[in-house]
């Protein structure tokens, strides 16, 4: 009975990706260039499991070919998952974009950084902005905090950077036990 029970809930959740994927080819075998243009055109229009599967693949590949696409797709909230439909929990992160832009690495930070300096940026953009910046430097976290104070010390004009110091100082909350001293004395 709890084999079966099991069997099925798999089932339920493995079959509709399945039949996703193939509506979306795209998003599954593609080149990175393939997925950029994707993204560019359709991420808004497309079918938001197919945007999900896209930015998903873009970030595996961990080009940064995909940073600026990656970058305005930072407030694209996934669907919910099968898993979460049911009230449980999912470990995929709702806006796809974060981890993708962490699969970039460092090479993300500067568009990152642009982004956050816009005044056009949306809170959510801005908010999944700062986490992807703080992911990026999860070994020292003060350094994300400093590199925000940085780019606010030198941006082009008053706006840009008290966007940015806010970040910097948003950034904060990111920062663990162990380096919250470090990531406060940055945010100053």
């Amino acid at each position: 009975m709890k084999k079966s029970f099991v069997l099925s809930l798999f089932l339920v959740m493995l079959v509709p990706g399945l039949a996703r994927a193939l509506e979306c080819p795209e998003a599954v075998e593609s080149t990175p260039a393939d997925l950029v243009q994707f993204l560019e055109m359709q991420a808004r229009t497309a079918d938001p499991e197919c945007v999900t599967r896209a930015i998903g693949r873009l970030g595996e590949f961990r080009s940064p070919l995909g940073t600026a696409v990656l970058v305005e797709v930072l407030d694209f909230r996934r669907p919910d998952s099968e898993v979460e439909k049911l009230h449980a929990f999912d470990a995929h992160d709702r806006f796809p974009a974060v981890p993708a832009l962490f699969g970039v690495g460092s090479p993300a930070v500067p568009a990152l950084l642009l982004k956050l300096e816009n005044v056009k940026t949306s809170p959510t953009a801005r908010s999944n902005g700062i986490r992807a910046i703080a992911f990026i430097y999860r070994e020292s976290p003060p350094e994300a905090v400093k590199i925000m104070k940085k780019a606010a010390s030198t941006a082009k004009d008053q706006g840009d950077a008290v966007r940015l110091e806010s970040s910097a100082k948003d950034a904060v909350a990111f920062c663990s036990e162990k380096w919250r001293a470090q990531c406060e004395n940055e945010a100053k």
